[in-house]
Protein backbone atom coordinates (compact mmCIF):
# COMPACT_ATOMS: atom_id res chain seq x y z
CA UNK A 1 0.00 0.00 0.00
CA UNK A 2 1.27 3.37 -1.12
CA UNK A 3 1.96 5.88 2.36
CA UNK A 4 -0.63 7.97 2.41
CA UNK A 5 0.32 11.30 1.61
CA UNK A 6 -0.01 14.48 4.16
CA UNK A 7 -2.14 17.35 3.62
CA UNK A 8 -1.28 20.48 4.98
CA UNK A 9 -4.38 22.22 6.07
CA UNK A 10 -4.55 26.14 5.89
CA UNK A 11 -3.01 28.40 8.17
CA UNK A 12 -3.93 31.30 10.33
CA UNK A 13 -1.40 33.22 7.90
CA UNK A 14 -3.58 32.51 4.42
CA UNK A 15 -6.34 33.82 6.23
CA UNK A 16 -3.95 36.62 7.40
CA UNK A 17 -3.08 37.28 3.35
CA UNK A 18 -6.88 36.79 2.00
CA UNK A 19 -7.73 39.35 4.32
CA UNK A 20 -5.67 41.55 3.20
CA UNK A 21 -5.58 40.21 -0.52
CA UNK A 22 -9.57 40.88 0.20
CA UNK A 23 -9.09 44.68 1.54
CA UNK A 24 -7.48 45.97 -2.14
CA UNK A 25 -10.01 43.54 -3.94
CA UNK A 26 -13.09 45.73 -2.20
CA UNK A 27 -12.91 48.02 -4.15
CA UNK A 28 -13.17 46.36 -7.06
CA UNK A 29 -16.41 43.98 -6.15
CA UNK A 30 -17.45 44.79 -2.85
CA UNK A 31 -18.48 42.15 0.23
CA UNK A 32 -19.30 39.87 -2.16
CA UNK A 33 -15.59 39.18 -3.48
CA UNK A 34 -14.27 39.58 0.01
CA UNK A 35 -16.34 37.10 1.37
CA UNK A 36 -15.12 34.33 -1.61
CA UNK A 37 -12.42 35.08 -1.21
CA UNK A 38 -11.70 34.25 2.53
CA UNK A 39 -13.87 31.84 1.91
CA UNK A 40 -11.53 29.96 -1.05
CA UNK A 41 -8.49 30.56 0.88
CA UNK A 42 -9.26 29.19 4.58
CA UNK A 43 -11.27 25.83 2.61
CA UNK A 44 -8.73 25.33 0.27
CA UNK A 45 -6.76 22.59 1.23
CA UNK A 46 -2.74 23.23 0.99
CA UNK A 47 -0.89 20.19 -1.17
CA UNK A 48 2.73 19.47 -0.47
CA UNK A 49 5.17 19.18 -3.30
CA UNK A 50 7.47 16.45 -3.73
CA UNK A 51 9.91 15.22 -1.21
CA UNK A 52 13.52 16.87 -2.17
CA UNK A 53 12.09 19.73 -4.18
CA UNK A 54 13.02 23.68 -4.36
CA UNK A 55 15.97 24.31 -2.84
CA UNK A 56 16.36 20.60 -1.85
CA UNK A 57 16.02 19.92 -5.55
CA UNK A 58 19.15 17.14 -6.53
CA UNK A 59 21.96 19.20 -7.67
CA UNK A 60 22.94 16.59 -10.28
CA UNK A 61 19.56 16.92 -11.75
CA UNK A 62 17.08 14.05 -12.91
CA UNK A 63 17.52 12.10 -15.73
CA UNK A 64 14.34 10.99 -17.99
CA UNK A 65 14.10 9.11 -21.64
CA UNK A 66 11.10 8.92 -23.18
CA UNK A 67 10.13 5.05 -25.25
CA UNK A 68 7.53 4.06 -27.47
CA UNK A 69 7.18 1.26 -25.44
CA UNK A 70 7.91 2.36 -21.85
CA UNK A 71 8.84 5.54 -20.04
CA UNK A 72 11.69 4.98 -18.50
CA UNK A 73 12.15 8.14 -15.70
CA UNK A 74 15.07 8.57 -13.27
CA UNK A 75 16.52 5.09 -14.25
CA UNK A 76 19.14 6.38 -15.91
CA UNK A 77 22.21 7.33 -13.94
CA UNK A 78 21.98 10.88 -12.45
CA UNK A 79 25.60 11.33 -11.60
CA UNK A 80 27.99 11.44 -15.07
CA UNK A 81 26.50 13.57 -17.52
CA UNK A 82 25.94 11.75 -20.91
CA UNK A 83 27.52 13.58 -24.34
CA UNK A 84 24.00 13.50 -26.05
CA UNK A 85 21.81 14.57 -23.05
CA UNK A 86 19.70 17.73 -23.65
CA UNK A 87 19.89 19.85 -20.04
CA UNK A 88 16.44 21.75 -19.05
CA UNK A 89 16.13 24.00 -15.89
CA UNK A 90 12.90 25.22 -14.74
CA UNK A 91 12.90 28.09 -12.64
CA UNK A 92 9.36 29.90 -10.95
CA UNK A 93 6.76 28.89 -8.48
CA UNK A 94 4.41 26.39 -7.42
CA UNK A 95 4.11 24.48 -10.50
CA UNK A 96 7.28 23.97 -10.54
CA UNK A 97 7.96 23.18 -6.97
CA UNK A 98 5.58 20.47 -8.02
CA UNK A 99 2.45 21.49 -5.59
CA UNK A 100 -0.33 19.25 -5.75
CA UNK A 101 1.81 16.14 -7.02
CA UNK A 102 3.21 13.08 -4.76
CA UNK A 103 6.33 12.52 -7.51
CA UNK A 104 8.60 14.46 -9.75
CA UNK A 105 7.78 12.10 -12.34
CA UNK A 106 3.86 13.57 -12.60
CA UNK A 107 5.01 17.23 -12.01
CA UNK A 108 4.96 19.95 -14.47
CA UNK A 109 9.27 19.47 -14.18
CA UNK A 110 8.72 15.34 -15.11
CA UNK A 111 6.15 15.95 -17.75
CA UNK A 112 8.15 18.78 -19.71
CA UNK A 113 11.14 16.87 -19.40
CA UNK A 114 9.40 13.93 -21.10
CA UNK A 115 7.79 16.00 -23.14
CA UNK A 116 11.11 17.24 -24.54
CA UNK A 117 12.55 13.66 -24.94
CA UNK A 118 9.60 12.69 -26.81
CA UNK A 119 9.97 15.65 -29.32
CA UNK A 120 13.67 15.44 -29.71
CA UNK A 121 13.25 11.79 -30.86
CA UNK A 122 13.80 9.85 -27.68
CA UNK A 123 16.97 12.09 -26.65
CA UNK A 124 17.73 11.70 -22.41
CA UNK A 125 16.77 14.79 -20.71
CA UNK A 126 18.72 15.62 -17.40
CA UNK A 127 15.89 18.43 -15.60
CA UNK A 128 15.94 20.31 -12.50
CA UNK A 129 13.07 22.31 -10.99
CA UNK A 130 13.96 25.28 -8.74
CA UNK A 131 10.28 26.22 -7.88
CA UNK A 132 8.94 27.66 -4.52
CA UNK A 133 5.13 28.04 -3.57
CA UNK A 134 4.12 31.67 -3.16
CA UNK A 135 6.94 33.53 -5.16
CA UNK A 136 6.41 36.77 -7.41
CA UNK A 137 8.30 37.10 -10.75
CA UNK A 138 10.81 39.37 -8.20
CA UNK A 139 10.76 36.17 -5.90
CA UNK A 140 11.73 33.89 -8.11
CA UNK A 141 14.83 35.84 -9.61
CA UNK A 142 16.25 35.88 -5.85
CA UNK A 143 15.44 33.20 -4.58
CA UNK A 144 15.44 30.73 -7.38
CA UNK A 145 18.17 32.30 -10.04
CA UNK A 146 21.05 31.72 -8.02
CA UNK A 147 20.50 27.48 -7.86
CA UNK A 148 20.17 27.86 -11.77
CA UNK A 149 23.20 29.57 -12.17
CA UNK A 150 24.92 27.51 -9.86
CA UNK A 151 23.88 24.46 -12.02
CA UNK A 152 24.85 26.88 -14.98
CA UNK A 153 28.61 27.02 -13.80
CA UNK A 154 29.63 23.44 -14.29
CA UNK A 155 26.85 22.10 -16.96
CA UNK A 156 25.90 23.51 -20.40
CA UNK A 157 21.99 24.25 -20.08
CA UNK A 158 20.17 23.83 -23.54
CA UNK A 159 16.65 25.52 -22.49
CA UNK A 160 15.41 27.00 -19.64
CA UNK A 161 11.60 27.49 -18.46
CA UNK A 162 9.95 30.06 -16.28
CA UNK A 163 6.88 29.97 -14.72
CA UNK A 164 5.84 33.28 -13.04
CA UNK A 165 3.00 35.62 -12.59
CA UNK A 166 0.22 33.47 -10.34
CA UNK A 167 1.19 35.27 -7.26
CA UNK A 168 1.76 38.63 -9.08
CA UNK A 169 -2.15 37.99 -10.00
CA UNK A 170 -2.88 36.94 -6.06
CA UNK A 171 -1.09 40.05 -4.58
CA UNK A 172 -2.79 42.46 -6.93
CA UNK A 173 -0.18 44.03 -8.17
CA UNK A 174 0.15 46.40 -11.10
CA UNK A 175 0.41 45.47 -14.67
CA UNK A 176 3.67 48.31 -14.24
CA UNK A 177 4.89 46.55 -11.62
CA UNK A 178 4.93 42.91 -12.89
CA UNK A 179 6.51 44.35 -16.24
CA UNK A 180 9.54 45.60 -14.22
CA UNK A 181 9.83 42.21 -12.25
CA UNK A 182 9.50 40.10 -15.30
CA UNK A 183 12.37 42.71 -17.08
CA UNK A 184 14.88 42.26 -13.80
CA UNK A 185 13.66 38.33 -13.89
CA UNK A 186 14.83 37.58 -17.61
CA UNK A 187 17.84 40.08 -17.33
CA UNK A 188 18.91 38.60 -14.59
CA UNK A 189 19.03 34.82 -16.58
CA UNK A 190 20.26 36.20 -19.70
CA UNK A 191 23.58 37.74 -17.85
CA UNK A 192 24.31 34.66 -16.44
CA UNK A 193 25.24 33.48 -19.82
CA UNK A 194 27.11 36.82 -21.41
CA UNK A 195 29.72 35.94 -20.15
CA UNK A 196 31.85 32.65 -20.72
CA UNK A 197 32.93 30.00 -17.94
CA UNK A 198 34.69 27.01 -17.35
CA UNK A 199 32.26 25.07 -20.33
CA UNK A 200 32.37 27.84 -22.40
CA UNK A 201 29.41 30.53 -23.58
CA UNK A 202 26.00 28.91 -24.29
CA UNK A 203 23.21 30.60 -24.34
CA UNK A 204 20.20 28.69 -23.97
CA UNK A 205 16.76 28.46 -25.32
CA UNK A 206 14.28 30.50 -22.52
CA UNK A 207 10.67 29.68 -22.62
CA UNK A 208 8.04 31.64 -20.63
CA UNK A 209 5.38 30.14 -19.41
CA UNK A 210 2.06 32.07 -19.97
CA UNK A 211 -0.36 32.91 -17.01
CA UNK A 212 -3.77 30.39 -17.13
CA UNK A 213 -7.21 32.62 -17.02
CA UNK A 214 -8.01 32.38 -13.97
CA UNK A 215 -11.89 32.37 -14.86
CA UNK A 216 -10.92 29.17 -16.23
CA UNK A 217 -9.86 27.24 -12.54
CA UNK A 218 -12.51 25.01 -11.22
CA UNK A 219 -12.67 25.66 -7.91
CA UNK A 220 -13.02 30.01 -7.90
CA UNK A 221 -16.65 30.80 -7.79
CA UNK A 222 -17.89 33.70 -9.76
CA UNK A 223 -17.69 36.54 -9.69
CA UNK A 224 -14.02 36.07 -7.74
CA UNK A 225 -13.22 34.24 -11.43
CA UNK A 226 -14.37 37.02 -12.94
CA UNK A 227 -12.30 39.61 -11.55
CA UNK A 228 -9.07 37.38 -11.04
CA UNK A 229 -9.69 36.43 -14.73
CA UNK A 230 -9.42 39.61 -15.81
CA UNK A 231 -6.73 40.54 -13.75
CA UNK A 232 -4.31 37.39 -14.70
CA UNK A 233 -5.35 38.46 -18.89
CA UNK A 234 -3.85 42.11 -18.09
CA UNK A 235 -0.73 40.41 -16.76
CA UNK A 236 -0.78 38.07 -19.24
CA UNK A 237 -0.62 40.90 -21.99
CA UNK A 238 1.94 42.72 -20.26
CA UNK A 239 4.37 39.67 -20.07
CA UNK A 240 3.13 38.93 -23.89
CA UNK A 241 4.74 42.57 -24.37
CA UNK A 242 7.86 42.76 -22.92
CA UNK A 243 8.70 39.77 -24.64
CA UNK A 244 7.67 41.27 -27.71
CA UNK A 245 9.91 43.99 -27.52
CA UNK A 246 12.66 41.52 -26.82
CA UNK A 247 12.20 39.62 -29.50
CA UNK A 248 12.59 42.60 -32.12
CA UNK A 249 15.88 43.17 -30.33
CA UNK A 250 17.25 40.24 -30.78
CA UNK A 251 16.21 40.31 -34.35
CA UNK A 252 17.75 43.22 -35.21
CA UNK A 253 20.79 41.40 -33.67
CA UNK A 254 20.08 38.33 -35.67
CA UNK A 255 20.30 40.64 -39.03
CA UNK A 256 23.51 42.07 -38.00
CA UNK A 257 25.18 38.79 -37.10
CA UNK A 258 25.57 39.25 -33.64
CA UNK A 259 23.25 37.03 -31.44
CA UNK A 260 20.52 34.82 -31.99
CA UNK A 261 16.32 34.61 -31.00
CA UNK A 262 16.51 32.92 -27.94
CA UNK A 263 13.67 33.68 -26.14
CA UNK A 264 9.94 32.66 -26.87
CA UNK A 265 6.72 32.43 -24.68
CA UNK A 266 4.30 29.62 -24.41
CA UNK A 267 0.48 30.73 -23.99
CA UNK A 268 -1.97 28.48 -21.87
CA UNK A 269 -4.25 27.86 -24.25
CA UNK A 270 -8.09 27.08 -22.20
CA UNK A 271 -7.96 23.00 -21.00
CA UNK A 272 -11.05 23.33 -22.63
CA UNK A 273 -10.25 23.50 -25.89
CA UNK A 274 -8.40 20.07 -25.46
CA UNK A 275 -11.35 18.59 -24.27
CA UNK A 276 -12.87 19.57 -27.28
CA UNK A 277 -10.42 18.47 -29.62
CA UNK A 278 -8.69 21.80 -30.63
CA UNK A 279 -5.40 21.28 -29.48
CA UNK A 280 -5.07 17.27 -28.87
CA UNK A 281 -1.23 18.04 -30.05
CA UNK A 282 -0.93 18.97 -26.46
CA UNK A 283 -1.65 15.09 -25.39
CA UNK A 284 -0.40 12.82 -27.94
CA UNK A 285 -0.87 10.03 -26.27
CA UNK A 286 -4.30 9.95 -25.75
CA UNK A 287 -6.49 8.69 -27.77
CA UNK A 288 -9.84 10.08 -29.39
CA UNK A 289 -12.47 7.78 -27.37
CA UNK A 290 -10.00 8.19 -23.91
CA UNK A 291 -10.06 12.01 -24.62
CA UNK A 292 -14.03 12.25 -24.16
CA UNK A 293 -13.88 10.72 -21.04
CA UNK A 294 -11.93 13.71 -19.22
CA UNK A 295 -13.29 16.46 -17.57
CA UNK A 296 -11.77 19.76 -16.38
CA UNK A 297 -10.80 18.45 -12.94
CA UNK A 298 -8.81 15.81 -14.52
CA UNK A 299 -6.00 18.76 -15.64
CA UNK A 300 -5.90 20.18 -11.60
CA UNK A 301 -4.46 18.63 -8.12
CA UNK A 302 -7.52 17.65 -5.60
CA UNK A 303 -7.04 21.81 -4.71
CA UNK A 304 -8.80 22.66 -8.35
CA UNK A 305 -5.78 25.31 -8.73
CA UNK A 306 -2.60 23.27 -9.14
CA UNK A 307 -2.03 21.90 -12.65
CA UNK A 308 -1.32 17.71 -12.38
CA UNK A 309 -2.90 14.67 -13.86
CA UNK A 310 -3.71 15.33 -17.50
CA UNK A 311 -2.38 18.99 -16.46
CA UNK A 312 0.93 19.31 -16.24
CA UNK A 313 1.07 16.31 -19.02
CA UNK A 314 -0.38 19.38 -21.84
CA UNK A 315 2.10 21.86 -20.47
CA UNK A 316 4.94 19.71 -20.84
CA UNK A 317 4.04 19.37 -24.48
CA UNK A 318 2.95 22.62 -24.64
CA UNK A 319 6.85 24.16 -23.70
CA UNK A 320 8.67 20.82 -25.52
CA UNK A 321 6.41 22.25 -29.02
CA UNK A 322 7.37 26.08 -28.12
CA UNK A 323 11.08 25.01 -27.76
CA UNK A 324 10.80 23.05 -31.39
CA UNK A 325 8.82 25.88 -33.31
CA UNK A 326 11.50 28.92 -32.25
CA UNK A 327 14.78 25.96 -33.37
CA UNK A 328 12.62 25.38 -36.94
CA UNK A 329 12.01 29.40 -37.10
CA UNK A 330 15.61 29.75 -36.20
CA UNK A 331 16.97 27.16 -38.82
CA UNK A 332 14.82 28.86 -41.32
CA UNK A 333 16.20 32.17 -40.95
CA UNK A 334 19.80 31.29 -41.49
Amino acid sequence: MAPRRNIRKPSQRSASVALQTAGKLAGIGGVALVGQLVYVAVTTPRLPPPEKSGHAFDLNGILVQYDNEDIKNGSLDNSEPLTEEFNLVLVGDSPVEGIGCRYHKDSMGGQTALAFSRTLNSRPVRYWSFGKSGLTAAGIQSNMCPLMKKISASRRIDAIVISCGVNNVLSNHSAGRFRKEVETLLDSISANFDVENEIGACKPIIIVMGILDFSYMPFLPWPLSSVLGWRSRCLQREMEAVIEERQKHQALSVSSGENDCNLTIAKIPPFGDILSGLRNDLLPDIKKNDLSKLCLNDFFANDGFHPAKYGTTAVGHLLALSYMKLCQGSIMKT
